[in-house]
């Protein structure tokens, strides 16, 4: 057994100033990066099961189970992703030239025009009127800031940038280091907590079962609503389909919003432009085949160990995305779901 060393106040007092400098000091240089490594630690837990079945097959070879697992995950995520990265840029690109090069003053005045006809059959808008100046002030207010962060955000990992290149290469290396030492990390977090073992356990429970079902249940069910409705969306020759499958994937992780916001207009402009078969069955293929999805696929793949409220959830997804970003779609549930066992904690060990 170690032996227990008793220390005047004097000697705890600067050690924890010490600590706190020294924690001052290691965040500002690793602030940088801090994004990453706490990326390379998520998915360094979501492929621990490719770890496991590879290290069953590969005997105690660790480092060759390591290498092994990062090159599978990577065939299995990383490639395809960006894959689908190029053709979303490429597509991206060539609706904005079409756009710029077909639509001119006469077809803004035809569009003006049909609004405005559309607009004055409603009983409580006969005097509003739009103008061609006010239409396109609108669009730049609105798609001009979209436009900006889709092309900042994916042009560099369609093209292989050099700083998207620098960031794989730390997160597997990041992952190399992790990944076999994941066990090691929780004995050595359970070991120096300050809280009991069993406040220390909902964290780690809670958080894990959080991670998961933000993964599986937003990430999951985005990315098979959004190819489904893709897919269908190439089948009835609709241009520009991985557009329109990554505004679903994007669509259906925002609580309230959703894949109906693509189809059902899609269905609309068919049904307006002398396509009536077509317009009637991508809303039909909307409602009965890709807004369902999220009910079923949901039931079985999240887990009720986080127990945190849906409208509490929601909350946190959209206050995650304002605070960091997309990778707020993590963060918010994951800050959330601290906070709610914190109180959890208090109420059971300190409240009396």
């Amino acid at each position: 057994m170690s032996e227990k060393h008793h220390h005047s106040p004097y000697q705890v007092g600067i050690f924890f100033v010490l600590f706190g400098l020294i924690g001052v000091l290691s965040f500002i240089v690793l602030q940088p990066y801090l994004s990453l490594v706490f990326f390379s630690l998520i998915y360094s837990i979501l492929i621990w099961p490719i770890y496991q079945r590879v290290s069953k097959r590969l005997g105690s070879r660790k480092s060759l189970s390591t290498l092994a697992s990062i090159v599978l995950s990577i065939l299995l995520l990383v490639i395809p992703g960006i894959i689908f990265a190029q053709t979303l840029v490429i597509q991206a690109v060539t609706v904005v030239t079409d756009l710029q090069s077909q639509v001119g003053p006469e077809t803004l005045e035809q569009v003006v025009t049909q609004i405005n006809s559309s607009v004055k059959v409603l009983p409580f808008a006969q005097d509003l009127e739009v103008t061609s100046q006010q239409l396109v002030q609108l669009i730049v207010q609105n798609l001009q800031p979209a436009t900006d962060w889709f092309l900042s955000s994916f042009w560099q990992i369609g093209n292989f940038s050099v700083t998207f290149m620098i960031n794989l290469v730390l997160l597997i290396i990041l992952v190399y280091f992790i990944l076999p030492n994941l066990p090691d990390l929780k004995r050595y977090i359970y070991k120096i907590s300050p809280l009991s073992k069993d406040a220390t356990h909902q964290y780690f429970s809670r958080s894990y079962a959080m991670l998961l079902d933000v993964i599986k249940g937003t990430f999951l069910i985005a990315i098979l609503q959004g190819l489904v409705g893709g897919i269908f969306l190439a089948i009835i020759g609709i241009p520009a389909w991985v557009l329109f499958a990554f505004l679903m994937m994007v669509l259906s992780m925002i609580p309230i919003l959703g894949t109906g916001f693509v189809l059902v207009p899609i269905g609309l402009v068919l049904l307006l432009t002398g396509h009536p078969f077509l317009g009637i069955l991508t809303m039909c293929w909307q409602f009965f085949v890709v807004g369902t999805i999220d009910n079923v696929v949901r039931s079985m793949v999240v887990s009720k160990v986080a127990n945190v409220h849906p409208a509490l959830m929601m909350v946190a997804v959209l206050g995650g995305i304002k605070a960091f970003g997309f990778l707020g779609l993590v963060y918010g549930p994951l800050i959330l779901v601290v906070f709610v066992t914190t109180l959890e904690v208090y109420r059971q060990e300190y409240h009396q």
